[in-house]
């Protein structure tokens, strides 16, 4: 099994592109880099106060997915709590459809809001939705 998770500054905050197969063996791969994505954030809280609370998050790109399952899902359970209690979210700027699946039929993983639109500086591409977490 392969992925991988790159962790990239944009001028809105950052960004964690994830490709490639996602599941209880390349997990601990996008817990490390959701980690230290989240402490990134929370390390520039002060800096980044006047931002509104989107700017703030952290933005998940998993267009490039090509397989994923629970087990793979869990880091980005666990970044979304992180955020949370810092008053952050986590957003998903590309879900394939068989990941937006597993995130809705999951009772522990619901985490997707009702609320919100899509992020408009999102890279989704044609077939492709944004789902804010």
């Amino acid at each position: 099994m392969h992925m991988s998770a790159q962790l990239v500054r944009e001028p809105r905050g950052l960004l964690v592109q994830v490709a490639g197969e996602l599941d209880l063996t390349t997990a601990p791969v996008l817990d490390q880099v959701l980690l230290t994505a989240t402490r990134l954030l929370s390390a520039t809280a002060g800096r980044i106060a006047d931002l509104d609370a989107d700017d703030r998050g952290l933005r998940v790109d998993l267009g490039d997915l090509q397989s994923a399952d629970v087990a793979g899902l869990r880091p980005l359970r666990s970044a979304h709590q992180r955020l949370l209690a810092e008053g952050r979210h986590l957003h998903l700027t590309v879900v394939p459809p068989a990941v937006l699946q597993l995130l809705t039929q999951l009772p522990d993983l619901q985490l997707l809001h009702a609320a919100g639109s899509p992020d408009p500086t999102s890279p989704a591409a044609p077939g492709r939705t944004p789902q804010p977490w």
